[in-house]
């Protein structure tokens, strides 16, 4: 299971990280973090799981989100919004055995 998803961001918007489970549209399952403001210096950032709160109908339960992709983690999304520019370098995943 992922521990947390660590990056550095830089811009004028909001990012968003995504963890998926698709294979087809039956089966697609999403947990997503809220959204997180980004500066004009590059920011360490840190998503854990208990922050993936968002699932597949866009609802908010954390365990429930967490649990449809802890252990089939197959796409990692980075979504960004409100702003022009954002930068994202060094994404680390921690705790996942590849």
């Amino acid at each position: 299971a992922i521990d947390s998803i660590e990056f550095y961001a830089k811009g004028d918007g909001e990012v968003r990280v995504a963890l998926e489970n698709w294979e087809d549209y039956s089966k697609n399952s999403k947990a997503a973090s809220g959204w997180k403001k980004v500066s004009d210096s590059w920011t360490r950032m840190v998503v854990k799981p208990s922050e993936l709160c968002v699932n597949s109908s866009e609802k908010w339960s954390c365990d429930d989100a967490w649990n449809s992709v802890k252990f089939q983690v197959k796409q990692l999304h980075f979504f960004f919004a409100a702003g022009k520019e954002i930068s994202i370098d060094d994404v680390k995943i921690y705790g996942a055995l590849f």
